[in-house]
């Protein structure tokens, strides 16, 4: 017993007691009942409590040893990688390998993975992936020492392999004396090693398809002896008459090697475009000089994979011209009129045009006096769009009465203008002058100068 112990004498019925007594020769019977205080029963409490966490973590300890004898005895899914359906890649792009059963090995890291690639001279080159995306697809940015063949994707510490065969390009080449689709310029001379003898706006277009998708660009091999400004324009389109017509003069399409000396012969890159796999498109040279006659030598061609495949591409097939002055170059618009102390530059990607109204006046009549401009030899028998912007800033006169900022002209001659857009003290004008040509419900205009820094202003006009 627990605790002190008093004894409890509970007296049995007399009457019984008695008829006991006298066959149990006067026995007394008392009946010993054991008394608890309190804190024993808080012990016999704490040892119940006791117990039962014992029980039950007994049997919690039971389910676990048959949970795991249960997984040992389950299979887990084997992990396999999907058949490789396209298999026609660029190098730099991204290879995307799709795996089963990847995700129950949450374990296996990027690094756990490795692709051995074939490179040159028979030999192969292991990587490690780059990333697993959603738990189950394995991605590599394709190396550029890549070439065609077979490659193994290994997963060591699960005792997994994959072979699969890869077609890669590592590039385009463009063969000089082949598929010529268009050529400006009867005296540029052509042979398989070089186009010489390029003069100012001369080109000429070559078709190609790219085997792989991917995002490309222009690589041009050049050189030239003089030290006139000089520049190369590449351009690709999916149209062979937009690419004729086409020239968009933007720093990432027109470039100005630094070649001094004919055998002195500089790459320059000039892109990019996103290409469809086999699919038929034409790439544009064309060769651009303000002043002079002769312009670059080219020996070589190609259609390159850019190394950022997630990269901002230029679009194909509706703008034929695109301009953002980004180097000295006005393509497709060339120096017409700016003689001193007229003057037409490029300065934070604009074109300023400077007109002396003194000068004019000491040489009244003279018409390379009247202004500074720009022209392009630029027609359409359909449609066309075109639009720029214009800043006016604080020193501009608002008071005079005309200023044309540009003519539209007729039946492709300078002296037959149909419209223009001209300022008359402080707002834009449109004169009409051959309606048929220009209609006024096409004409947008926007006209107030106004603005304490100068104001930029859109204009678009419609030729129908």
């Amino acid at each position: 017993m627990f605790g002190n112990e008093d004894e409890i004498n509970i007296p049995i019925d007399s009457s019984k007691t008695n008829q006991m007594n006298n066959k149990n020769n006067n026995c007394k019977t008392v009946l010993n009942v054991t008394k608890f205080n309190s804190n024993t029963l808080l012990k016999i409490g704490i040892l119940a409590v006791i117990s039962i966490v014992v029980i039950i973590t007994i049997v919690i300890i039971l389910m676990i040893i048959n949970q795991k004898e249960d997984n040992n005895n389950s299979e887990i899914p084997k992990i396999n990688i999907e058949e490789v359906k396209k298999n026609k890649y660029c190098i730099y792009s991204i290879l995307q390998l799709k795996s089963n059963n990847l995700d129950y090995y949450p374990d296996i890291q990027s690094t756990d993975i490795s692709l051995e690639f074939p490179i040159e001279n028979s030999t192969t080159k292991k990587y490690f992936c780059d990333s697993i995306k959603d738990k189950n697809i394995i991605e590599k940015k394709i190396p550029p020492d890549t070439i065609s063949g077979k490659v193994i994707l290994s997963i060591e510490k699960l005792n997994y392999s994959y072979e699969f065969s890869l077609d890669i390009t590592k590039e385009i080449n463009i063969k000089l004396n082949e598929n010529i689709k268009f050529q400006f310029g009867s005296d540029m001379k052509i042979t398989d090693e070089q186009i010489t003898n390029n003069k100012n706006n001369y080109s000429i277009i070559y078709s190609f398809s790219a085997p792989a998708e991917g995002v490309y660009d222009v690589e041009l091999s050049s050189s030239i002896a003089v030290n006139d400004p000089c520049y190369l324009y590449a351009d690709i389109d999916y149209d062979l008459n937009s690419a004729i017509r086409k020239g968009r003069n933007v720093g990432e399409l027109v470039k100005r090697p630094n070649s001094t000396r004919f055998t002195d012969f500089q790459k320059t890159i000039h892109g990019s475009f996103k290409l469809e796999e086999n699919k038929e498109y034409f790439v544009k040279i064309a060769f651009l000089k303000n002043t002079g006659m002769y312009t670059y030598n080219i020996n070589g061609i190609r259609i390159i994979p850019n190394e950022n495949q997630n990269k901002k591409t230029f679009g194909m097939g509706y703008a034929l011209y695109k301009l953002d002055f980004q180097n000295e170059a006005f393509y497709p618009f060339y120096p017409y009129w700016a003689v001193s102390p007229n003057y037409i530059k490029v300065e934070n990607e604009y074109a300023e045009f400077y007109f002396n109204q003194e000068a004019y006046d000491n040489n009244y009549g003279q018409r390379h006096y009247k202004g500074a401009e720009l022209t392009a030899y630029f027609s359409t028998n359909k449609d066309g769009w075109y639009g720029y912007k214009i800043l006016f800033t604080d020193g501009y006169p608002k008071d005079a009465n005309t200023s044309i900022i540009n003519q539209i002209f007729n039946n492709n001659r300078l002296n037959t203008w149909a419209g223009h857009l001209h300022t008359r003290q402080d707002h834009l004008w449109i004169p009409i002058v051959v309606p048929h040509m220009i209609k006024k419900k096409h004409i947008l205009i926007l006209d107030k100068l106004s603005g304490i820094n100068g104001i930029i202003l859109s204009y678009i006009l419609k030729l129908d």
